[in-house]
């Protein structure tokens, strides 16, 4: 493996300096298990969302700064919804995009805002007895437990950008 930035032994890019595939779709047809095998930044590549070389100089920004590779491919340029999305994918959990899904109001205002705010949390609709609510981490068993007790009753948590939640409970 060579590290695309000098020519060395790679210590932190996970990339063999082969071709690049043709640009995919925004997820990659790949199963949840597959998903879950691959890094981040092998995801963010072959879904077609950032070059080698740059998802490669944010591996090596991210090892150098200690800093979370998702907080720099941020500031490199990549959408916080697909990078969302992608983490949601590789982790197994249900991305809701809350531009392309309606919203109950109804059921959004079940929670106060004071709670929405806290947790970063929105809920959606009603399966049932269920409610779905939108949080930008559906695997943080402490909101689970809390929006719980805040909505008095079941709860299914679905993943949705941190920055779509808030916009949609300032509206």
């Amino acid at each position: 493996m060579t590290n695309l930035l000098c020519g060395e032994p790679a210590a932190m890019t996970m990339f063999e300096t082969t071709p690049a595939a043709p640009a995919a779709p925004a997820i990659p047809p790949y199963s949840s298990a597959e998903m879950r095998s691959y890094p981040l930044g092998t995801l963010v590549y072959r879904a077609g969302l950032m070059s080698l070389d740059t998802v490669n100089r944010a591996l090596a920004e991210a090892a150098e700064s200690g800093r979370r590779l998702g907080e720099v491919l941020l500031e490199y340029g990549l959408p916080e919804r697909e990078l969302t999305r992608l983490l949601a994918a590789q982790q197994g959990q249900e991305f809701v995009d809350l531009d392309a899904n309606p919203i109950d109001h109804e059921v959004a205002f079940l929670l106060p805002r004071a709670a929405a705010e806290m947790y970063c949390a929105l809920p959606l609709k009603r399966e049932g007895d269920c409610v779905i609510v939108a949080v930008p981490d559906a695997d943080n068993a402490s909101h689970l437990t809390r929006l719980r007790e805040a909505l008095h009753g079941p709860i299914r948590l679905v993943t949705a950008a941190r920055s779509d939640i808030k916009d949609a409970i300032q509206r």
